[in-house]
């Protein structure tokens, strides 16, 4: 059976969030069932597990230890006996370790960018990203949650760095996607896109329309930011072509495709 939980954005962005132990309350619990019910999953979350792992200690890897796993996984021809011929057939053998070696670094290598290509896709994050307007909670409106209340006012304020605390807070305590979804703008406005991504992870498939397209949408310029185009664009072809982002989604898409070309 073909596996597509890897082409599958949602399943994707949650099991990210796992993996950085971001993501929390239910949609963790579902993230979890998912994995637990089905084989293909559970092997597409060993392997973010394993390849997180290898890019957060990477500068502790020796290439010894990945010589050793790589021997260990996928074998090596038989030892050669002790002939005229056995120093070039070594010769052979430990150029086909290095093509697994290199096929390993390459594929590792292909989701990294150059600075000029972040400096790129960073330009194009700047030019498309405006902060998103609080329309939850107003003086005169206040939904009666503290600590929500207390973060969007350090919002509507500009004290970003204050509404990060608060929100963060709130958010521990109650799963509230709508703090999710603000606490992921806040990062953003401290130009914090890695933990933006991991706060707006939380508020997929938890938010209604509209607020689902405004999540989708900063998660999407976060990752660009980043600049991982695929999750980007994955996003962006998510958003309602209706709603107040779809605009907006199908220029930035337009804009990453020329940067490709």
């Amino acid at each position: 059976m073909k596996n597509t939980f890897s082409d599958d954005l949602f399943f994707q962005t949650r099991l990210q969030a796992k993996v950085a132990g971001e993501l929390q309350g239910e949609a963790l619990e579902d993230l979890n069932a998912t994995i637990d019910q089905s084989p293909e999953a559970a092997e597409e979350a060993r392997f973010s597990h394993r390849l997180a792992e290898v890019l957060r200690h990477e500068d502790k890897f020796k290439m010894s230890a990945m010589l050793a796993t790589i021997i260990a996984e996928e074998g090596l021809p038989p030892s050669p006996k002790a002939t005229g011929k056995g120093n070039l057939k070594k010769i052979f053998n430990w150029a086909a370790v290095f093509l697994v070696v290199s096929g390993l670094l390459v594929a590792i290598a292909y989701k990294m960018m150059t600075p000029s290509e972040l400096g790129t896709n960073r330009a194009l994050y700047g030019q498309y990203y405006t902060p998103l307007e609080n329309v939850i909670v107003t003086p005169d409106n206040p939904t009666g949650l503290e600590g929500f209340d207390q973060g969007m006012a350090a919002y509507d304020n500009g004290d970003y760095a204050k509404a990060v605390e608060l929100l963060s807070s709130y958010y521990q305590q109650s799963g509230d996607a709508n703090a999710a979804l603000f606490l992921g703008v806040s990062h953003l406005e401290r130009g914090d896109a890695q933990s933006a991504a991991k706060a707006l992870q939380n508020g997929i498939g938890n938010l209604p329309q509209p607020a689902l397209d405004a999540c989708q949408w900063y998660l999407a310029l976060a990752y660009l930011k980043m600049g991982d185009e695929v999750l980007a664009k994955g996003l962006l072809n998510t958003i309602q072509r209706d709603g107040a982002y779809g605009k907006k989604a199908e220029e930035l898409l337009v804009e990453i495709g020329r940067l490709e070309e």
